[in-house]
Formats: C-alpha cells, structure tokens, sequence
C-alpha cells in the first residue's frame, strides 16, 4: 500500500537518521522502501507497546465471550471476556481482589464486572506526539540498519538515538499523570523502559 509523503515523515525521518535519502512514499519501488514498509508497523507497535503512553490508553469495559460448542468455563476464572483487536497491551484490570489470566484474545476473570486499561493501536501520524514521532523513526532506523547501514558504528549510534529519544518522549508524557505508579507496582525509571525496547 502506497503511503502519501504526508503521512510517512517517521520513515522519512528514520531513513534521515540513517544517513540515507528520504524516501518520498513505501511505494517507492526500492529495496530500501520495500524494507521500510515492511518494518514500519513493527516499529511503530514496538513503540506503542513499550510503555503506557497517555494518547494511546483506553479504559474499557469487555464483552463478555460468547463460548463455542467446544468451549467450557475454566473452573478457577469462570468469566470469559472479549480483548479488543486494536488492544495492544493489557496494563491493568481493575477491581479489589480480581483475578485474571489472558488466553489470546479472551480475557479469563473471577468477577463479572470488570474494567480494564490498555495501549490500543494507532496508525494516524497527526494524533502521534512529536517526541513519540522521533521515537518510533529511531526504532525504524534500529530495525533497518543491518540490512541498509554498512558501518558498525552507525548502527551503535542509531541504538543511542533510539534510547535518548524514548527517554524523552517517556519525560514529555509523564505530566500527563501522577507522579505515583497507579497499579501499586515499583517505580521504574525510563532507563528501565529504555533497557526493555532495545533489540
């Protein structure tokens, strides 16, 4: 699928890090453009699940599941509910004493009621932040680099934006709650979260 110039200034930006010509659309017909369609929703969903960012948290209410013919309750969570499809990550199921356990898409409970927050997927640039923005075009830089950057070097280097920029896009969004983990969990820091995304 062709992706206007428009809305492709993260892979342009990322092919920028690498030193590299911009590229104008993914339909380009370039091994470089190929490669970059190819990585670009990994990068991005990499990102996105990497931390709990405010402008993609939902929280929710799921359906219940309706149980096919094969299907039985699991005795110890007998409450069976349906994950959204653009639900990324599961950040939390809210409720005193709830347990839970997630089976692919079907979320297994002990209560009825519950609520839960998650990431959910984004694919419109214009609602990315542009700290975020720069993150993601350094995960795509990381992912691209062993096969589009021949100096060693560089790839190292591309691994260090990719951790200053996620560090900074973590600070810029972190005014958007309370200084204090919600789920009651140890604090980590952004080198924590940096320390995970790095491949």
């Amino acid at each position: 699928m062709t992706v206007a110039i428009a809305a492709s200034t993260i892979a342009r930006q990322a092919f920028r890090l690498m030193e590299m010509r911009p590229l104008q659309s993914f339909g380009e017909n370039t091994e470089e453009a190929q490669a970059a369609a190819e990585q670009y929703p990994e990068a991005l969903r990499m990102m996105l699940e990497a931390y709990d960012w405010s402008f993609a948290r939902r929280v929710i209410r799921p359906p219940l599941s309706l149980p096919g013919p094969s299907d039985a309750a699991d005795p110890d969570l007998p409450h069976a509910f349906v994950l959204p499809d653009d639900m990324l990550k599961l950040r939390k199921v809210y409720g005193s004493g709830i347990r839970y356990r997630v089976d692919g898409m079907t979320l297994r409970a002990s209560e009825r009621q519950i609520l839960i927050r998650g990431t959910f997927q984004l694919t419109n640039e214009a609602q990315l932040p542009s700290d975020f923005k720069l993150t993601v075009a350094c995960q795509l830089a990381v992912l691209l680099s062993p096969k589009l950057v021949t100096s060693r070097t560089k790839r190292v280097e591309l691994k260090d934006d990719l951790s200053a920029a996620f560090q900074r896009a973590i600070t810029s969004d972190q005014g958007t709650a309370s200084g204090t983990r919600l789920d009651g969990l140890p604090q980590r820091t952004s080198d924590d979260w940096a320390a995970g995304v790095m491949r």
